[in-house]
């Protein structure tokens, strides 16, 4: 007989998904991990694990794809329904969305997707005519849902200035309010990690805020947040580019060696691609 014994290994070097994954634990403690599970998500279907592939993807973990998907021009095949010819290049949101005007003001009413409860709850919602979404506890999930509007109205503009320059989306950095969870949360986080574990907001995958199979068999030729990153993409790729910067925004570095379009706030799409052209600017 053998003696046995049976241990786990600490979750601080043998990362669960979500410690890794939503919680940026290691990266935020400044190391990789020894092994990452990649835990149920938001994005897998029968059809493919699209949820562990771009969750990978994000933190430039997986290697096996094909040499189209960083190609300028390609015919990389997200799904079914994606298109990519006559696209050439990309573009990219740049920043975190974790700041909205002081004057960023909605009716709480207005963002609940389904109002109900007892009469009095009901009649005192209805009854804030604006609310300062500055003052709502954080932990609210109409809170998230109010600030991700407004993240999601700027990825709207970013996918709308692709098409018009017919080029390939990367999407930024995405922020959770609250975390995503398929049972109760506790002020916002999953039952049980402290707000040490896991800071609000935070950086969030992409199948927390939107359904990653339909945008898989869209038509939307797109690519991660950290795209760039990718060792399989040249410093000469990188580094040409153009940054197009609204006047009066914050001020954000750019890569080494690009050019930039000021435009005046307002500016129509069509508008900044024919900028481009004029500069002949349309190739970086």
């Amino acid at each position: 007989r053998v003696p046995t014994s049976l241990a786990t290994f600490p979750f601080m070097y043998f990362a669960s998904g979500h410690t890794f994954f939503s919680q940026s634990l290691q990266p935020r403690l400044g190391f990789m991990p020894v092994a990452v599970h990649t835990t149920f998500q938001f994005g897998d279907t029968a059809e493919y694990a699209f949820g562990k592939r771009e969750r990978l993807r994000e933190r430039q973990l997986w290697a096996v794809d094909d040499d189209d998907y960083f190609a300028m021009e390609g015919k990389y095949a997200a799904g079914k329904g994606a298109e990519e010819d006559g696209y050439r290049g990309f573009i990219q949101l740049v920043g975190q969305v974790d700041w909205t005007p002081e004057e960023f003001v909605r009716d709480e009413a207005s963002s609940t997707i389904k109002l109900e409860g007892h009469r009095g709850y009901v009649d005192a919602v209805l009854a804030r005519k604006s609310v300062d979404v500055h003052t709502m506890y954080k932990g609210n999930p109409n809170y998230h849902l109010l600030m991700d509007s407004f993240q999601r109205r700027l990825i709207h503009d970013g996918l709308a200035l692709a098409r018009a320059t017919r080029r390939k989306f990367i999407f930024p950095k995405l922020t959770c309010w609250v975390d995503r969870y398929w049972n109760n949360l506790e002020g916002g986080r999953f039952p049980g990690v402290s707000a040490s574990q896991h800071p609000l907001p935070f950086h969030c995958p992409f199948d927390h805020l939107y359904d990653l199979d339909k945008w898989v068999h869209s038509k939307v030729p797109m690519r991660h947040y950290s795209f760039l990153e990718s060792d399989r993409i040249t410093d000469a790729q990188r580094n040409d580019s153009v940054i197009i910067r609204t006047k009066g925004a914050m001020d954000s570095s750019a890569a080494v060696g690009s050019r930039e379009l000021l435009v005046a706030p307002g500016t129509s799409l069509a508008d900044v691609s024919r900028q481009l052209k004029l500069r002949s600017w349309s190739d970086a």
